[in-house]
């Protein structure tokens, strides 16, 4: 179990990179009647999930194929050259520490040559593509045309899916191109829709009573045994990571800018009812849209398949929404409420329905170069990214460390099964082996996981939890006393009481629903064609190799990359508390009578988004920091005295395949793998936090 700490700012969860993603070529057949010689198949350009069952036929040929993105392929010296200038400007020894570059700069040095780039542009006008753009990295180009065009001058046929009652598109063959283009190619940023994964958990709605500017008790919330249910406002987040002090000295983000990478927009009249709700200061969100408004309404969404989440109630039953949305108010809210003063940009995309919008966000965010600080809620499995997703988001967020920015991504909630849920059929889940997300794994992120409060006596209904909370807010709306320890996030251990909510332990199915924190061994950043026709299109061939900066008290030897890095409050009810926010119009919005409502959310997505708003104040005081890995890493080396063990048992029953009612279990031996098993959950001291940034 945890043991108690103070003055936490962040639960590192030492456990968890390098390896450049690329393309495998296929054998060069004939081009018949193009002229343009042989051609290469760009292996890994087709989306694990565009699958035969699925498939519903092909498009029109005049589906517009709008915003695709060609990968570029610098020179082997160019891409030599970056690894160095990345060491040294996180080497504080080094004359580069710390010489960010600009986008501009960085395509300059380390970007595709002009002829190269011309090459590839002559090349795709030749078959009536519209070159959109090439972006400022100089590593990706981006062109439009018709489904028509991509079939016949990629060789790839664009086709519908159906999944979860929703229509996707994707190429449905693997992309070839003229083998004098192939080598200026890394490939391609994947040409489908397939939507990733959100993060957000919710346990249902709660009323708020600011009487004369003071909360009504535990926010009028209980549990269906009758205990107190304990809301998080943004004073009991600074309780618990001991912030407090740093606002009293003007550290609060002033200056800075948060990054949130999103789906769909929002309304910013229900962010500012949050800050004006919590006595915050006037919001400071601005709306960023890449390309066309894709709108801020997603349809409803009836089942939990690929792209959505179950989300729990406070009594136990699960409703399901369609990830994204809901996620997005969430990030923005808890991390302004963490760093009050920066500016929240909150970053969508629009305009195609053959691109991962939440890919081309990300990548205007990195373009635009704004945001010091990177919060991004989303995951999907290395292996169902698939080569192309891999490729694409491990060279972004390479291109954002040059640059200094920070890039943190929620590792997940499922434990080591971030596959399991993906490979269904007549009801049957199919394990397909542990996996971590793609999204999280690169070696130039922070990947962010996620705890929750612990209390000794949760079996007999956590009654000790009363002299831990204020039976009243305070005049910040804060009701939590002290910082309180925390212990993995996950609801199938025992350690929680989810059996209180009516949800039975051992029951509810961890690679399904499981609130894990995603903790695991990269190892499928690397694949190769599937020989099995049933399974997956790509075999895993190994995943990022250890970073040199990850090194430090209880890291596996494994020789992986292995996340989380930092672990935070994930509460989203299973524990006694979950976030108080706003993610509908009626929420914290003044009522003329009774108390303004909330809803009460929490998850991986809640994790990321309050480091993100700690990242935010680290830099107002000591400037950009780029993968931040490098000083967190030496700082568990330097004072393992702040470290603390988290270890779980490994024979607790859990389920690797499931039909419906999840009747097949067998003892969990997933090791280091599952729910942070040998992993270090360091407690970090804002002071030794400091001086290491000095």
């Amino acid at each position: 179990m945890p043991l108690p700490s103070s003055r936490i700012v962040a639960a590192l969860w030492l456990c968890v990179a390098c390896s450049a993603c690329s393309f495998a070529q296929g054998p060069a057949r004939a081009l018949a009647g193009a002229g343009e010689g042989p051609l290469i198949a760009l292996r890994g350009t087709l989306h694990p999930l565009a699958r035969p069952e699925n498939d519903r036929g092909a498009v029109a040929d005049s589906f517009p194929a709008s915003r695709m993105l060609v990968l570029l392929n610098p020179p082997a010296d160019r891409q030599k050259a970056l690894q160095f200038f990345l060491r040294d400007a996180h080497n504080p020894a080094s004359l580069s520490y710390h010489r960010w570059l600009t986008p501009e700069q960085f395509g300059a040095q380390f970007g595709a040559r002009d002829e190269d780039v011309q090459q590839v542009e002559t090349w795709l006008q030749s078959h009536g593509f519209a070159v959109n753009r090439v972006t400022r990295s100089r590593r990706a180009l981006e062109f439009s045309g018709t489904a028509a065009q991509v079939r016949k001058a990629l060789h790839a046929p664009i086709h519908q899916y159906q999944l979860a009652g929703k229509t996707y598109y994707s190429v449905a063959s693997e992309v070839s191109v003229p083998q004098s283009i192939a080598p200026l190619l890394k490939g391609f940023a994947p040409l489908n829709n397939f939507p990733l994964r959100g993060l957000l958990h919710t346990a249902g709605k709660a009323t708020y009573a600011p009487a004369r500017g003071r909360g009504k008790p535990e926010f009028t919330t209980r549990t269906p045994n009758g205990g107190a249910f304990y809301a998080i406002a943004p004073e009991d987040l600074a309780t618990q990571y001991d912030i407090t002090p740093l606002y009293q000295a003007g550290t609060n983000g002033a200056g800075q800018t948060i990054g949130v990478i999103g789906e769909y927009n929002l309304d910013l009249t229900i962010t500012a009812s949050y800050r004006a709700l919590f006595g915050l200061p006037s919001d400071n969100t601005q709306v960023v849209i890449d390309g066309t408004d894709p709108g801020s309404s997603p349809i409803p969404a009836t089942t939990a398949g690929v792209g959505f989440a179950f989300l729990s109630t406070i009594d136990g039953s699960f409703v399901s929404v369609e990830s994204g949305l809901a996620d997005n108010y969430l990030s923005v809210e808890i991390s302004g409420a963490v760093a009050p003063m920066a500016t929240v940009n909150y970053y969508l995309a629009g305009g195609s329905d053959f691109q991962s919008l939440v890919a081309l966000a990300a990548m205007r965010a990195v373009e635009d170069n704004q945001a010091s600080v990177l919060s991004v809620a989303y995951h999907q499995c290395e292996q169902i990214l698939g080569p192309s997703g891999n490729a694409f988001w491990s060279a972004l967020w390479e291109q954002a460390a040059a640059q200094g920015q920070t890039v943190l991504v929620s590792s997940g909630d499922e434990g080591p099964a971030a596959c399991g849920v993906e490979i269904s059929s007549a009801g049957q889940i199919t394990y397909p082996g542990p996996s971590v997300s793609g999204l999280a794994s690169t070696p130039w992120n922070v990947a962010v996981g996620a705890s929750d409060f612990y209390y000794s006596d949760y079996a007999t209904g956590a009654a000790s939890a009363a002299g831990d909370w204020n039976a009243s807010n305070d005049a910040n709306f804060g009701s939590l006393k002290a910082p309180r320890p925390e212990q993995p996030w996950d609801d199938e251990l025992g350690l929680d009481v989810p059996e209180l909510l009516g949800i039975g332990i051992a029951i509810i199915n961890p690679l399904a629903f499981g609130d894990s924190t995603g903790g695991g061994a990269s190892n499928c950043s690397q694949l190769a064609p599937s020989s099995e026709p049933a399974g997956l299109l790509y075999a895993c061939v190994s995943g990022y190799a250890k970073p040199a900066w990850q090194n430090a008290p209880g890291v596996p030897a494994d020789g992986a990359r292995d996340i989380p890095d930092v672990a935070l409050l994930a509460a989203e009810g299973a524990n006694l508390s979950a976030y108080a926010v706003c993610i509908e119009v009626d929420d914290c919005a003044p009522v003329s009578s009774g108390e303004p409502q909330v809803t009460l959310a929490g998850g991986p997505a809640a994790s990321t988004a309050a480091m993100a708003g700690i990242m935010a104040m680290i830099d107002q005081k000591y400037g950009r920091q780029g993968q931040a890995n490098f000083v967190l890493y030496a700082l568990a080396q330097q004072q393992p005295g702040i470290f603390h063990d988290i270890t779980v048992g490994t024979n607790d029953v859990v389920c690797v395949v499931s039909a419906p009612n999840c009747t097949t279990q067998v003892p969990n031996v997933m090791g280091e793998y599952s729910f942070g098993v040998l992993t270090r959950a360091p407690a970090m001291i804002w002071p030794a936090v400091s001086e290491a940034w000095t």
